[in-house]
């Protein structure tokens, strides 16, 4: 997506973001902000209707008090004269009075006089038994008004509220004995609440509090019997209603009042809100279009104009064509950097060219067959050696030909192994080996290859030599080295050939103990280079008995002093007859070494551990134990456990323990024989 689109876009989506976080955060905030308004102003209408209907009652207490303290009133009470009946209490006067109730007793509880009056039907009805309930308490409020201010509120009669007055009538001049209690009422009726509703301009009902028959009335009561002075509840969007309690002459909750009001709040903090997004809305536009066309002109037009340049060089390729952009901002830095850029790329380039000549002339004169492989085993670059080896031009090699086509079947396998492993690891494949090169006609070559991971890459170098003739020199050079073995094995056998012919009595020994020390060798775990070095040394090991005396060797008797002397100069004659001969290993000097002891007790030089070799130790070992086992003309053959005990007993002071070691599992654990 292009900037042009992205920004709109991008600015688009972050006012609205923007937009939507202010509503909300406004909304809450605005609608909290109504809410305390909306139950302040619930409150003041309760208390508006409240007064009103206090000022009701107010009214009704001061016609009490015209009427309770007037000396007319007074005389009644003593003589209960027709006269004041037919004067005072007419229809009209009930009618003009707004009056449903009124009644005169007596302090002794006679009711001197008492009816209700139907404004509706203008009739007078009898009391009901009902009113007494209210007289029946001496300390009531109703028979027993206040003294100065007399007692007013509501009362429940025939279950109707009615709004009552009570005071002692007295003279016109304040002036007692009091002689009785007059009582004026007024129902609460649907007349008082439509005017009390032309007062307050308030929609108002009311409920029985103990037996509220309305839902709503009886969630009120919830509310306001957890001593809740005022209960509001949102009724629609366009009214609230607020619940309060009204309690009677008792001071005991007797009415629940509604007041509804209407939503005028909330509904201009609506608006409000509505015109508030309205307005960032529109603001967001004008801005969005502003920041829109102040980019494009600063920096979108900028950035094409830099992008149409960067694409028409890499089109022409000319990296010495400059772009030009007009000002001192980044968009200018940057194109200045690109130009800075190109002029490096242009150097490298021309440096790179270079060095890719060089390497080229390297890679085609290095007089060794040189490939580059590709991962999936093709061959994308070769020299002329290689064309020269294979058979086939470059141009049918070069990205044609793959290297396994070159590769003798049975070294795939491993090579293609190889050929994974090094792109995994270039240290997990070995970078030198042979293998065996087909070319075009089909010959056999054998060549060695050198392989190397090119850097940051998974294509390989390899240079290939032809090393076909040397194997050929190499096979030829094996073939004459296994016939100077030969020639070197018949002398040995001929000089042990020699020695045995003079010394019946010990023939094979040296055969035999060549076999053994060759066993111990390879028990000891030493390379098989020192187990062949060893089977020649026992063999010639006591080659130097043929200056000995046949009588000596072969007497049956045991030797004197003199004659043990003389045998034991054959260690020096051996050296002395093989020192002469070269061989891969020190021969004559094991030879000369073989009798010599690791304490130092052994001849002729009398040498100890570290001066011996340790292939003279071996011979040491397994020339003692074959001549233990053996019969010779003056003792007959020791037995194998007597042996053993021989050597594990000197272990470490005549004898090189490990050999002994060795000899002994050999004879107990593996059941060697001669």
């Amino acid at each position: 997506m292009k900037l042009r689109t992205r920004v709109p876009i991008v600015f688009g989506i972050t006012f609205i973001i923007l937009i939507v976080v202010m509503t909300a955060i406004s909304s809450y905030i605005q609608l909290d902000y109504i809410e305390r308004m909306e139950l302040e102003k619930t409150g003041q209408n309760i208390e508006r209707v409240v007064e009103a209907l206090s000022e009701e009652i107010g009214r009704l207490s001061i016609l009490t008090y015209d009427w309770g303290v007037w000396d007319d009133t007074y005389e009644f009470m003593n003589d209960a004269n027709q006269h004041y009946i037919d004067s005072n209490l007419l229809d009209e006067t009930f009618s003009n009075l707004k009056l449903n109730l009124m009644l005169f007793r007596k302090l002794t509880g006679e009711i001197l006089y008492g009816t209700y009056f139907d404004l509706n039907t203008s009739l007078k009805i009898p009391l009901t038994p009902s009113i007494n309930e209210y007289f029946d308490n001496e300390n009531g409020p109703l028979r027993n008004p206040d003294v100065n201010k007399g007692t007013a509120g509501i009362i429940i009669l025939s279950e109707n509220p009615l709004l009552v007055a009570s005071r002692y009538i007295l003279k016109s001049n304040e002036i007692g004995p009091t002689n009785g209690v007059l009582v004026m009422g007024r129902y609460l009726d649907n007349n008082l609440l439509r005017k009390l509703t032309g007062l307050t301009r308030l929609s108002i009902s009311i409920s029985n509090f103990n037996e509220p028959v309305l839902s709503d009335f009886q969630k009120a009561k919830t509310h306001l019997v957890n001593n809740e002075s005022v209960y509001v509840n949102p009724v629609d969007s366009f009214t609230i209603a607020g619940y309060t309690v009204l309690k009677d002459v008792y001071r005991n909750p007797i009415l629940i009042l509604r007041v509804d009001s209407s939503r005028e709040i909330l509904q201009q903090g609506r608006r409000d809100i509505y015109l508030n997004i309205f307005s960032m809305l529109v603001i967001s536009i004008v801005f969005g279009l502003i920041i829109t066309s102040f980019l494009n002109k600063v920096v979108l037009s900028r950035l094409t104009k830099l992008s149409d340049s960067v694409k028409r060089i890499t089109l022409s390729g000319d990296l010495s064509e400059h772009i030009y952009l007009k000002g001192n901002d980044e968009i200018s830095m940057l194109a200045n950097s690109i130009n800075g850029m190109l002029g490096v790329i242009e150097e490298s380039r021309e440096e790179l060219s270079e060095k890719e000549e060089l390497y080229r002339v390297i890679f085609e004169n290095t007089g060794t067959a040189t490939i580059i492989e590709d991962d999936d085993n093709t061959i994308i670059l070769a020299n002329s050696e290689f064309e020269k080896m294979s058979g086939y031009s470059k141009e049918e090699i070069e990205g044609k030909k793959a290297w396994t086509e070159f590769t003798k079947p049975e070294d795939l396998e491993w090579m293609l192994k190889y050929h994974k492993m090094r792109r995994i690891d270039p240290k997990a494949a070995p970078r030198n080996y042979e293998f065996h090169f087909l070319n075009r006609e089909g010959k056999v070559l054998n060549v060695y290859n050198v392989v190397e991971m090119i850097p940051g890459t998974k294509r390989n170098i390899a240079s290939i030599v032809d090393i076909t003739e040397h194997k050929q020199a190499e096979e030829k050079l094996r073939e004459i080295l296994h016939q100077f073995k030969k020639m070197v094995e018949g002398a040995v056998y001929a000089l042990v050939v020699s020695t045995e012919l003079r010394d019946l009595y010990t023939s094979g020994h040296q055969e035999r103990v060549s076999k053994l020390a060759c066993a111990i060798t390879r028990e000891m775990n030493l390379k098989e280079e020192e187990v062949e070095a060893i089977r020649v040394i026992g063999l010639l090991h006591d080659v130097g008995k043929v200056n000995v005396p046949a009588e000596i060797l072969t007497k049956p008797k045991k030797l004197t002093e003199v004659e043990f002397s003389i045998i034991k100069t054959h260690s020096q004659a051996g050296y002395d007859i093989l020192k002469n001969i070269e061989f891969h290993w020190p021969v004559a000097e094991i030879t000369l070494q073989h009798h010599e002891r690791l304490d130092g007790s052994g001849y002729p030089r009398g040498l100890k551990d570290r001066e011996m070799l340790l292939l003279a130790k071996i011979i040491a070992v397994a020339d003692v134990v074959e001549a233990m086992l053996s019969h010779r003309p003056y003792r007959p053959a020791h037995g194998l456990e007597e042996t053993m005990k021989e050597i594990t007993q000197n272990k470490g002071i005549l004898y090189e323990p490990e050999a002994v070691d060795a000899c002994f599992r050999l004879f107990t654990e593996k059941g060697f024989s001669f």
